[in-house]
C-alpha cells in the first residue's frame, strides 16, 4: 500500500499543516482516520498521534538548534501553532519544560 509507504514522508513536508490524525489520513487520502490508524499501525507499530507528536518534538528542537535567537511566537508559526502559548502548552505537556528550558537544554548540548 502505497500511502502508507509515504505516509511518514508527508508527515515530514507538511508537519506544520498537520496536527491531528484526522488532517493526516485526509492529506493521504484516506477516507477514515480510524482506518488509516489502523493500517498505520500495522505496518509502523506504532500510533500515528505519538508519531505528529515525535515529528513536532523534533522539528521544534531542530528550530530552536537551527536558530537560537528566534522568538518562541515565530518558531510557534513556523511549526503550525496557533501562538507561542500554544507552543508552550505542547512542550510542557510532552516534555515537561518550557520552551524556554529547551533552548537552554539545546545550548547545553552544543
Amino acid at each position: 500500500m502505497q500511502e502508507i509507504d509515504d505516509a511518514l514522508n508527508v508527515l515530514e513536508e507538511n508537519i506544520n499543516n498537520i496536527s491531528t490524525v484526522t488532517e493526516w489520513s485526509q492529506l493521504l487520502g484516506f477516507n477514515s482516520d480510524r482506518y488509516f490508524s489502523r493500517v498505520f499501525r500495522n505496518h509502523f507499530g506504532e500510533r500515528p498521534k505519538e508519531v505528529i507528536t515525535k515529528v513536532k518534538i523534533q522539528k521544534i528542537k531542530e528550530c530552536i538548534a537551527k536558530s537560537p535567537d528566534d522568538i518562541f511566537y515565530c518558531i510557534a508559526k513556523e511549526l503550525g501553532f496557533i501562538d507561542d502559548q500554544a507552543l508552550y502548552k505542547f512542550t510542557k505537556r510532552h516534555l515537561g519544560m518550557s520552551p524556554t528550558e529547551l533552548r537552554k537544554e539545546c545550548e547545553k548540548g552544543v
